[in-house]
């Protein structure tokens, strides 16, 4: 077994040791999230994404809802890029529109990529229950996040991210959930990435809190920008 097996086999021999000694618990969920994504730089500044996640919850059992969303970013600097986004959710239970804005921050250290995302969101709920009305809901987020490749085309990545949920009244704005995140990508073609992770989801601040462990797997098509060359005009003879 060469050296980079036995990262691979190290670090996801991590993560389910992350998971296995906290899904025993009563109000815990296990749940799995699977999604497929096509990014696109349009320019040296603007870039472009779609994604479709479908989420699973109850120990994976039920269908949570279906994900779409659309995104654009762009770079203001080397380091620090904007990013706005907008997702559709459709389950059996609700729909919902939700809308998010962006500022990222990033610096290397040799192979380690710092990152820190900071954003406002808010999200539009309605219900299928025809006496339950609809909901508003309002997030500040921040996901501070390092991610090291550590050999050719992989890379291993951790984060930790607040949310804090903003009362339009004022009195009860407060942080209610955490989430932590350990994964693992791979390009295994040129632009094509597969990612594995976990991420350990506790709700904080609130009644009868529940702990969820979610176990995610996504596939990425990244389209890098190719400018153009202009073709020299041929010398008529």
């Amino acid at each position: 077994m060469n050296r980079k097996e036995r990262i691979v086999l190290l670090i996801l021999g991590s993560i389910g040791c992350l998971a296995s000694p906290v899904v025993a618990q009563s109000r815990d969920d296990r749940q799995v999230w699977g999604s497929v994504k096509v990014e696109k730089e349009l320019t040296r500044r603007w870039r472009v994404a779609g994604e479709y996640q479908m989420r699973f919850e109850e120990n994976a059992s039920k269908l949570r809802g279906h994900y779409f969303s659309a995104e654009a970013g762009y770079r203001f600097f080397k380091f620090l890029e904007g990013e706005a986004e907008y997702r559709f959710i459709a389950s059996p239970e609700r729909t919902a529109n939700r809308v998010r804005i962006n500022l990222i921050a990033k610096a290397r250290i040799r192979k380690v990529t710092f990152s820190w995302r900071t954003g406002l969101q808010r999200q539009f709920e309605e219900f299928a229950d025809a006496d339950a009305d609809p909901q508003v809901r309002d997030y500040w987020r921040n996901r501070f996040q390092a991610k090291w490749k550590f050999v050719k085309h992989w890379e291993v990545f951790g984060a930790w991210e607040p949310f804090y949920r903003i009362d339009p009244d004022g009195n009860d704005s407060k942080f209610d959930r955490l989430r932590y995140t350990a994964g693992l990508e791979w390009e295994f073609v040129e632009n094509h990435h597969f990612g594995a992770s976990y991420l350990y989801q506790p709700q904080i601040n609130r009644r009868n809190p529940r702990v969820f462990h979610i176990f995610n797997f996504e596939y990425a098509w990244k389209i890098p920008y190719k400018k153009n060359k202009k073709k020299q005009p041929t010398e008529q003879k």
